[in-house]
């Protein structure tokens, strides 16, 4: 009767029978202990593009029956980023559970915007109160505070190693495609909701860029971040689109570019810039810009240019696409001025 130690042996130093064990890993497993057992299993990990992408750090194939379904949806459409046999993207099961609802709140067929103040609400967040900020389906702002119990020094110092880790150079999770395969284009969203606008809901801007190879979470991150921070306003709204147009909108022309830019896509970012500074128990967000991209700006953020494209409704009702050298005069275009790292416009005809 042979050694089963040695046959044991013998499967874990054979690489084929090593990778198809590691693909039954959990992902966590996979990137926390099972890449310190030893250099093979190391460089088994590393090197296999089969558990590359089961990681979502490298792109799968695209092609699959026709058939395939969003957890806990019905069909889904198949759209133009989705070929004929292609299949429907899998969010990164890891990304959703860690960054929850902050960027992937999907539950529903409705969303909430949130402010800079639901950073906070990160697990590895120092911030003595964890702030929830949104507004509901009627549109009315609200917001909730978490009160966290007082921490003990070591506590305090587990919390600022636990941030530097996450905003530290070369953190694993910004590698991490959203999804499975990824999206080769990240749609962009923000309407113009100016209480004293003349075109107040009449008008939005919106963009569509491409990713080098899909979409990962540290472009995803770093544009959110940025943008929450960076406002001209009082407040500055986000919410996720993945998939499909999540209710409510401000509009109906935000409904439409929406949707139109989730049949090239499978995520779009929508930001709003507000002044609802006379809303009572309402601070800025965020209070302090320089302390909060101390907390939350990685170490390598890198910040996507948005080529914008502004989109009118007529009094006629039909759509104007128009994208001008000069902006218009207004808060959301003297923002786009003096933030060219962010976003350009281009020279686009009617």
């Amino acid at each position: 009767m042979g050694d089963p130690t040695q046959a044991t042996r013998s499967v874990l130093v054979t690489i084929e029978l090593l990778e198809a064990i590691l693909l039954q890993v959990d992902m966590v497993t996979l990137l926390t202990s099972a890449m310190r057992v030893n250099k093979t299993w190391h460089e088994t990990i590393v090197k296999s593009p089969t558990i590359q992408q089961k990681l979502f750090f490298r792109p799968a194939g695209r092609k699959v029956p026709k058939s395939s379904k969003v957890a806990g949806q019905s069909e889904a459409p198949v759209t133009s980023h989705q070929q004929a046999g292609d299949t429907t993207p899998v969010l990164n099961s890891l990304l959703a559970r860690k960054f929850e609802r902050l960027f992937f709140d999907i539950a529903g067929d409705q969303s909430y915007e949130r402010r800079a103040t639901s950073f906070d609400t990160l697990p590895w967040s120092t911030s003595p109160d964890a702030e929830v900020e949104f507004t509901d389906p009627d549109r009315k702002p609200a917001r909730a505070i978490q009160r966290r119990l007082p921490l003990g020094a070591g506590a305090v110092q587990d919390e600022e190693a636990a941030k530097k880790r996450f905003t530290r150079k070369d953190a694993s999770w910004r590698r991490m495609l959203v999804s499975q395969p990824p999206p080769l284009q990240l749609g962009y969203l923000s309407p113009d909701v100016a209480w004293d606008s003349p075109i107040q809901g009449r008008r939005a801007w919106k963009a569509l860029t491409p990713t080098e190879g899909g979409l990962r979470m540290g472009q995803l991150y770093d544009l959110v971040q940025h943008r929450a921070g960076h406002h001209p306003l009082h407040s500055s709204w986000f919410r996720t689109h993945w998939f499909r147009p999540q209710e409510p909108f401000r509009s109906r022309l935000s409904r439409e570019i929406c949707a139109e830019l989730l049949a090239s896509t499978c995520v779009v970012v929508e930001m709003v810039d507000e002044n609802d500074s006379m809303i009572p128990n309402h601070p800025a967000a965020p209070a302090d810009v320089t302390t909060f991209d101390a907390m939350y700006r990685c170490e390598e953020a890198s910040i996507t240019t948005l080529e914008l494209e502004e989109v009118t409704v007529r009094r006629n009702g039909q759509l104007n696409a128009i994208c001008s050298i000069v902006p218009v005069q207004d808060v959301v275009s003297d923002y786009l001025k003096n933030n060219w790292s962010f976003c350009r416009t281009v020279s686009r005809a009617a």
